[in-house]
């Protein structure tokens, strides 16, 4: 995920999660359209598709004609935001900080250092 954070320590903009739980419904949309989409499964917190002998990570997709027509998809979601001001900061991390601290504390975070001067 990636948020932009305003210099006082608000955040403006922040991309969406793609988790395979928000995904399970487009899943099951295809699969009542008649398409071959299969249904992810988890086991501790790790989800996957089962194609064949293979197991594709749902969050983690394989582009190609198979893949996709089991239902996984690698499209990315591009956002343009206005330009940055004076003190506006972009913060990109992967799920190890967004599972742990949501947006707004990591924006109060960076507010708490620019006031200390770090």
């Amino acid at each position: 995920r990636s948020i932009l954070v305003s210099a006082s320590g608000e955040v403006l903009f922040s991309t969406k999660d793609h988790k395979p739980q928000d995904e399970y419904s487009r899943f099951e949309e295809g699969i009542e359209e008649g398409l071959d989409y299969m249904l992810p499964e988890c086991n501790l917190s790790r989800w996957w598709i089962t194609i064949g002998e293979y197991e594709y990570a749902v969050s983690r997709s394989l582009e190609g004609p198979y893949a996709t027509s089991k239902g996984i998809i690698s499209d990315a979601d591009v956002k343009t935001v206005p330009r940055l001001e004076s003190g506006m900061t972009i913060i990109s991390a992967t799920d190890g900080l967004w599972t742990t601290m949501d947006s707004a504390e990591v924006g109060k975070i960076i507010q708490k250092l620019r006031n200390d001067g770090t």
